[in-house]
């Protein structure tokens, strides 16, 4: 937060990097940024100095006492500045930039803060990554009105620790992804944790009923729920309060548009329709364009003949009779899956080229204990077949974690229909994986299973099962590897234990960082 204040306050526009993301990714957004200065916390200035060895690196301080207020003149940005380039999740390619003005930025946060009645004595947890649009938000919407705002990383959390977080920080209004919210209602219902909280509002993937029978269940009577729906292109554009009947609905709807956003449904040519179509935005809130990018700029916005602009978002909104809108999948095959976009046909291309692998396909399953997920399926050009678990660290190493399949299923063939195309709908729903024939070996071995089975939700695993195979992901690891520090005593680097994700090689590193100590 200190690093996007600087950054604004000296009249910079900033671009938000996650440490978490790989080096390769951080390098190609800093290179397609143009960036002119990197800051950072002090413990990753080695980190940054190696990723942008031409530009200067600045230690962010730890302490308001070291700060240097010496300070310069700086001439006040105008209302149509840049304030931000907002790189969006993705799986592979290019980055894609998103430019945000100080104007859009204030109104978006105001509109939220105003809606939510943000102030003087709530209190906000920041969930989201600030390089997410979600963190634009609250960091904004909170400390813009007076409220105060609390860093809470749920992926360091088990669910049961997350709510005590909530409850340590006197949480009133909670934002979060779908996932985030499932992951935090999982458990401990009743134990007045979240008594404090007033409101929560859910956003960056699709939300169900199930989601608010489970929120009428955890949280407080007087507290209520909000769906929506806002693009990194336009931070908030739709918002539905939820409604007790909305339980019985398969998906809440995303509701209607928020002031200074207006909404079009159009058809396959762009002529508007009244039921269902693809989501335009339409008002002066809309993001400026892609940074560096005028054909995918002039693809997604353009400018009405009242020289109004408009965004298209690519997603397929449908009319209920009451006017609220509801999410209806993509006009093309992304899919959001724990809030960030993966597009299964890029992840079809990356297996396509490994040496093992002839055919490939990858579809999106929507599971009934894990959630949305990918599954691929792949032959072999020879008589060897591919090997899953090479296939899933094939993958992870170049893919965010949310974007690798949860399973890779080998077949003969790949099933077509009739014209001689991929028949997607013969695709086998793959079995659940057979533990594996080696038992653990060791007391470390035993120990590492059992939490790995009690976070994921399994009978047993084997010892070279591939973590992303049995159902993990990142709100798992990082349960699994909190709980393993707090009953093995090991401190375990989520890096090293995703070079090789198996229970032989986690034990092995629990092994090592004891005997280290």
């Amino acid at each position: 937060m200190l690093g996007v204040w600087s950054a604004l306050k000296a009249g910079a526009a900033y671009v938000p990097l996650d440490p978490r993301l790989d080096d390769t990714r951080l390098a190609a957004i800093l290179a397609d940024a143009g960036a002119d200065a990197l800051l950072c916390d002090a413990a990753l200035a080695d980190r940054a100095a190696a990723l942008a060895p031409a530009l200067p690196v600045v230690p962010l301080p730890t302490s308001y006492d070291a700060v240097d207020r010496t300070g310069r003149e700086v001439t006040a940005p105008t209302a149509d500045a840049m304030a931000y380039v907002l790189y969006t999740s993705g799986t592979t390619g290019t980055p894609k930039g998103v430019v945000q003005t100080h104007g859009n930025v204030l109104r978006h946060a105001l509109t939220y803060a105003a809606r939510l009645r943000l102030g003087p004595g709530e209190r906000v947890p920041l969930l989201a990554r600030y390089s997410f649009d979600a963190g634009v938000m609250d960091l904004f919407g909170a400390l813009l009105t007076g409220a105060c705002l609390e860093v809470v990383d749920p992926s360091a959390h088990s669910p049961a620790s997350l709510r005590a977080a909530l409850a340590d920080a006197g949480a009133t209004v909670v934002h979060c992804t779908p996932t985030v919210f499932r992951h935090l209602t999982s458990a401990g219902h009743g134990d007045g944790a979240l008594d404090t909280v007033r409101a929560v509002v859910l956003g960056g993937e699709e939300a169900t009923g199930a989601d608010a029978a489970a929120f009428r269940a955890a949280f407080p009577a007087h507290s209520r729920l909000v769906n929506g729906l806002g693009p990194t292109e336009c931070t908030l554009a739709l918002q539905h309060l939820v409604e007790p009947a909305d339980a019985l609905r398969a998906a809440l709807p995303v509701g209607r548009p928020v002031e200074g956003v207006e909404v079009l449904l159009t058809d396959t040519t762009g002529r508007p329709t009244e039921v269902f179509g693809e989501l335009v935005l339409r008002g002066a809130r809309v993001a400026r364009g892609y940074w560096r990018d005028p054909e995918r700029t002039a693809a997604a916005f353009t400018t009405d003949a009242d020289g109004t602009p408009s965004y298209r978002t690519g997603d397929l909104a449908r009319r209920l009779p009451d006017g609220n809108l509801v999410f209806c999948g993509r006009r093309d095959q992304r899919v959001k899956i724990r809030g960030q976009w993966a597009d299964p046909a890029e992840v079809e291309k990356l297996l396509r080229v490994h040496p093992t692998v002839g055919q490939a396909a990858v579809v999106v399953d929507r599971h009934p204990l894990h959630g949305t997920r990918l599954l691929g399926y792949v032959t072999s050009p020879t008589f060897l077949p591919p090997d899953e678990n090479e296939l899933l660290g094939y993958l992870g190493r170049q893919l965010p974690d949310h974007a690798v399949p949860a399973r890779v299923v080998v077949l003969d063939s790949l099933p077509v229909g009739l014209t001689g195309k991929l028949d997607r709908s013969r695709l086998p729903a793959p079995a659940e994986p057979a533990p594996g024939q080696e038992t653990p070996r060791t007391a470390t071995e035993e120990a590492v299973s059992r939490i790995w089975c009690e976070v994921i939700g399994l009978a047993s695993v084997g010892l070279r099962e591939h973590f992303v195979g049995t159902g993990g992901d990142s709100m798992h690891l990082m349960e699994m590897l909190g709980r393993i520090g707090d009953e093995l005593g090991a401190d375990v680097m989520p890096g090293d234990f995703l070079a090789s994700p198996t229970v032989e090689t986690l034990a092995r590193l629990v092994d090592d960082d004891l005997a280290a100590s």
